[in-house]
């Protein structure tokens, strides 16, 4: 089964103030490298959806083998970049990550590949009863992602699928823990 890991970076930070995944993180490693690292070891067709394919964000992705997809609207909200990366991708199933979740542990996005390598449609982590990321979709649901709108992202298709949703209990707090705010570097997780 090909299945494609989906980072979106393309995010506008603002509430961070600055680029926050050039930022570093307490251990020195900037946050795209820790994300970035992580999928690809679990992952190895990777692509990428940035605002821009000349950057240092990208040049760091690139380096680290991903394909870049440039989202020439990200404004218009995380369902943009979905849809870029899935228009720019061919794959039995796609695991969507967001760049800026870098404490999301290796077994955790393995499972969700095991998940959707047995059959599963839809597969997501759960920590302490909470939904989190990343998700994982089978070829069944890209007709929807691709008519994706807003910044709900794939909500609603998970939603209005839920007979078709493996939710596992992950044990990883690093599902449910962004950085959208400098506060949230503080916050380590091990």
């Amino acid at each position: 089964m090909n299945i494609c890991g989906l980072m979106l970076a393309a995010g506008s930070a603002i509430r961070f103030g600055e680029q926050k995944l050039l930022y570093p993180l307490p251990n020195g490693e900037k946050i795209i490298e820790l994300s970035a690292q992580t999928l690809k070891k679990a992952i190895p067709h990777t692509v990428a959806v940035v605002q821009s394919d000349t950057d240092d964000l990208s040049k760091i992705l690139m380096n680290l083998g991903y394909e870049i997809v440039v989202n020439p609207n990200p404004q218009s909200g995380i369902s943009s970049s979905i849809v870029c990366g899935m228009i720019n991708s061919n794959a039995d199933a796609w695991v969507i990550t967001l760049a800026d979740m870098p404490y999301v542990r290796l077994d955790t996005i393995n499972t969700i590949v095991k998940y959707l390598q047995d059959g599963e449609k839809i597969v997501a982590p759960l920590f302490k009863q909470q939904r989190g990321h990343p998700v994982g979709f089978s070829s069944l649901y890209k007709d929807q992602l691709i008519k994706l709108k807003g910044d709900m992202g794939a909500k609603n298709i998970m939603q209005k699928n839920k007979d078709n949703l493996k939710l596992f209990d992950s044990g990883d707090p690093g599902v449910i823990h962004d950085i959208d705010y400098k506060k949230d570097l503080d916050l380590v997780i091990v």
